[in-house]
């Protein structure tokens, strides 16, 4: 393609770049080539501009920079290279996402679960869905081998890529989950999505937004007619108020038996499914959801207000969450054989998170419960001792233990959970050694205990010291339990 054909919002050029010839997008310098567009990005430690020089001298046809860099190369110079990354990449592809139904989920909590609800309401209407987020690309079933250099939100190069495969296979509908990072970072300019959800605001990433209010404020980007055509908004969480006060596009409200757009009534929790009734429109459906807990009730009404306002009827979404099967590592069972205790990996990487978890598993366990769970390296380190406080008072024992401890050193992290955790009367024990913490969660287990293990879900690795590790909690019980 000509450099005028992928890159639009150009204030200037240099060099002719608009009719360079354009094969191959990339932020990295070190993988240009003949024929790449080089996007300068300013990040919070490096400057891309500062290595213009080096994509020229790999072969780059030109750059997308903010400021004019003293360097051959053919320039186009915009106000803002992510916007204009985002812009150029959808242009490269073809434009794929205005083939496609787009809906996307935000909030702290239960994204990847909504997502996975979507597509199961999707696929029972025979629609061929596709999935982005923390547990991969889907295209129907099919987990395309396409690696992405961010986790849950691609890249905007990266994403529009996978919107043209999601095209090139069939899929017409394409639900994915929106991170605050992505908003703010504007991955997801020039998109349009015919619904997005909220599913709620706890703390989390502070470490990049310092305060709540830059959290927030992240969130709303996606309640825009910018981006956005309608709206689901959990009015349980103290958030949706801003929500609902400054969005500019049609909202449903959804709550838990409290008056909404959407309401679950006569909630029936089990060991693993929940009944309710769903009542919208004036109709009281029943559905039956193979989920257990309050959260995912939740999780299911933003999935039915999102496809209601993709042109579903309730009655069709009511239906279609029964098609719903377990998100892997979101509450999941590892089998046990029969030695009488249970084990729930789940991603709980939050107060929130955690607490729900655990309070669902409250609900049906007839022993103890014994949460093993750490916290994250190099990330929003005030949330440690509130983590510590909130396993500490649901939980019946607690293993403190490594998760993904990154550059820090694991006992420091362990020492921040520990403010928390002393301030209840949890019996705990610290291993920073997570095989060795899930060894002793497993040893100490008895016919009725819980084992939860939190915080990775369905990760595959432990991140220490820039190198990821194999290590995936689900195989290792299993490994424990054979032993």
């Amino acid at each position: 393609m000509r450099g005028d054909q992928v890159v639009s919002d150009a204030v200037q050029t240099t060099g002719e770049a608009e009719k360079t010839s354009i094969e191959h997008l990339t932020i990295d310098s070190r993988q240009c080539r003949k024929g790449s567009l080089y996007f300068a990005i300013p990040g919070t430690r490096v400057d891309g501009h500062d290595f213009v020089a080096e994509a020229y001298a790999r072969g780059a046809a030109a750059a997308v920079v903010e400021r004019p860099v003293d360097c051959p190369i053919p320039q186009f110079i915009v106000q803002n290279t992510r916007a204009s990354m985002a812009l150029a990449a959808a242009n490269f592809y073809a434009c794929p996402a205005s083939k496609l139904t787009l809906i996307a989920v935000t909030g702290t909590n239960g994204k990847t679960s909504v997502t996975f609800m979507i597509r199961a309401i999707a696929r029972s209407c025979g629609i061929p869905c596709g999935v982005i987020g923390t547990g991969g690309i889907f295209a129907g079933e099919e987990k395309l081998p396409i690696a992405i250099l961010t986790s849950t939100t691609p890249d905007p190069i990266e994403l529009q890529y996978a919107l043209a495969e999601m095209v090139k296979r069939g899929i017409k509908w394409v639900v994915m989950e929106a991170t605050a990072h992505a908003l703010d970072l504007d991955k997801l300019v020039g998109m349009r999505f015919a619904s997005v959800g909220f599913t709620n605001l706890t703390q989390d990433h502070l470490d990049y937004f310092q305060t709540m209010e830059r959290y927030g404020a992240a969130k709303k980007k996606l309640f825009s007619s910018s981006l956005a055509c309608s709206g689901a908004v959990n009015i349980q969480d103290a958030f949706s108020a801003e929500l609902l006060r400054e969005a500019d596009i049609p909202l449903l409200t959804y709550a838990l038996e409290k008056p909404a757009d959407l309401t679950a009534r006569d909630i029936a929790p089990g060991t693993a499914e929940t009944t309710f009734t769903l009542e919208t429109e004036g109709k009281r459906l029943p559905v039956r959801l193979p989920a257990t807990g309050l959260f995912n009730v939740s999780n299911a009404l933003c999935a039915v207000a999102c496809c209601m306002q993709a042109g579903l009827s309730a009655e069709t979404c009511a239906a279609g969450l029964m098609r719903f099967s377990s998100v892997p590592g979101r509450f999941e069972a590892v089998p046990t054989g029969n030695r009488g205790f249970s084990v729930i990996v789940d991603y709980a990487h939050t107060p929130d998170g955690l607490q729900n978890v655990l309070s669902a598993i409250r609900q049906f366990k007839r022993g103890r419960l014994i949460c093993v769970f750490g916290c994250g390296g190099n990330r929003d380190a005030a949330k440690r001792p509130i983590m510590g406080e909130t396993a500490g008072n649901a939980a019946d024992f607690c293993v403190l233990t490594s998760d993904n401890p990154r550059f820090e050193e694991p006992e420091d992290i362990l020492d921040a959970i520990e403010e928390g955790i002393r301030r209840t009367a949890c019996p705990y024990a610290r291993q920073a050694d997570r095989r060795k913490a899930l060894a002793l969660a497993l040893d100490m287990a008895c016919p009725g205990d819980v084992v939860a293990v939190c915080g990775k879900g369905d990760e595959d690795y432990q991140e220490i010291r820039g190198v990821k590790h194999r290590f995936s909690d689900r195989e290792e019980i299993l490994t424990l339990l054979r032993s």
